[in-house]
This record gives C-alpha cells, sequence and structure tokens, in this order.
C-alpha cells in the first residue's frame, strides 16, 4: 500500500519450562480450545481482562533469567511484598527454596494461593497483611 505504514504483529515466541507447561494446563482449562500465546495478542488481552498471564509470561521467560542471572535463587528464600495474585511470586517460587510473601488484599492472596496450589508451588508462604493497627 503506498503511503501507508503497515505494521505486523508477530505472535511471540514462549519459552517452554516446567512453570510455563504447567501455566498452559491451568489456561486450557480456563480456556478451552486456545493456546497460551492468545494471552498475548490483542484479542487475547481485551478478552480475558487479567493480567497475571501476561505478567506471569513475562516475568518467567524475561526478567526471572535476568535475576537469575545475577542472583541463583536456588536454595533460597526470598521475600516478597506486595505479591497480588502471585504473577511473579509463583515462577520464582519454582526457583527459590522459601518464598513469604505478603499483600494487604485478601482477595488477591486468595486467588495466589489457589494458582500456587495448582502450579504445585506448595513451599509458598502467602500472608494477608492487617493495617487495621494504621487506623486511628
Amino acid at each position: 500500500m503506498r503511503g501507508e505504514l503497515q505494521t505486523m504483529r508477530v505472535k511471540p515466541k514462549i519459552k517452554d519450562d516446567q512453570f510455563i507447561r504447567k501455566l498452559r494446563s491451568l489456561f486450557s482449562s480456563i480456556m478451552p480450545g486456545r493456546e497460551l500465546e492468545f494471552i498475548l495478542s490483542d484479542e487475547g488481552r481485551s478478552l480475558v481482562n487479567d493480567h497475571f498471564w501476561e505478567r506471569a509470561i513475562n516475568y518467567n521467560n524475561d526478567m526471572l533469567p535476568w535475576i537469575m542471572s545475577r542472583y541463583d535463587l536456588r536454595g533460597r528464600s526470598v521475600l516478597e511484598i506486595g505479591c497480588g495474585t502471585g504473577a511473579s511470586t509463583i515462577p520464582v517460587a519454582h526457583h527459590a527454596k522459601t518464598v513469604t510473601a505478603y499483600d494487604t488484599d485478601r482477595y488477591s492472596i486468595e486467588v495466589a494461593r489457589e494458582r500456587a496450589d495448582f502450579m504445585g508451588v506448595f513451599w509458598n508462604i502467602l500472608i494477608n497483611m492487617h493495617f487495621d493497627w494504621l487506623m486511628v
């Protein structure tokens, strides 16, 4: 097309490892007939509208290898404050000895626990922080 710049979206390749295979299983139970890569498309983002999937994939494939190249998490204890629904906590827990994760939102902690159980992360300690003492 003359004078028009066309952009093509290339479907990103997700590096498969133990975490991604479990994530694929979880995703296929929720979205039968769809591949996990669907989440990374514009249609997938708008349809699913859940940041967990995209964050978990990107954290596992991009951020975690960078962290592991600088700090070997195997056999270590990790503290996460503000874990939310576990998008970064669960990939880390696949490498660390223990993860203690805190969040103030009870619903987020419940979702993170369910996801951790499904993903086989039973050594995670997820704690709901209460700030009632702040209400003076």
